[in-house]
């Protein structure tokens, strides 16, 4: 969105790239979840291991990037109390949670049903939103 707002991209542009964006994003989810699938049911019947290795996985590579990116990359915001620590610790329990529930449903129901419950994600992102932020 800052692209645009500072008017180095046309209008036109700008929604082709967030089409093509969310074309590749869609299909990347379907890819994942067919592939899964096809774990899950087939050779490896371990959602719950495959779901800690990954969560065990992003840490250390968040971890990596974090030590070797220079001070000024990042800096984080300070939290003043408590209440924004809490909204803070939502974010990483619904990541876990997300993965792992997809992981654990694959092994269980139809990818169809799958993708159908995954469909509704943008909604309760946009009403999970709502509730914390009250915008």
């Amino acid at each position: 969105m800052a692209a645009r707002s500072n008017g180095s991209l046309p209008g036109w542009l700008y929604a082709m790239v967030v089409v093509v964006l969310l074309v590749v994003c869609v299909t990347e989810s379907v890819i994942f979840s067919v592939f899964n699938k096809y774990l899950f049911s087939g050779p490896l019947k371990a959602s719950l291991f495959v779901t800690a290795t990954h969560q065990v996985s992003c840490f250390l590579g968040a971890t990596f990037v974090a030590l070797m990116s220079p001070p000024s990359f990042y800096k984080p915001a300070k939290l003043n109390d408590r209440a924004s620590f809490l909204k803070l610790m939502i974010i990483p329990f619904a990541f876990v949670m997300n993965i792992g529930m997809n992981n654990l449903s694959l092994q269980f129901t139809t990818l169809a049903l799958n993708q159908l419950i995954r469909a509704f994600s943008p909604v309760a992102i946009s009403i999970t939103s709502f509730l914390i932020e009250g915008k």
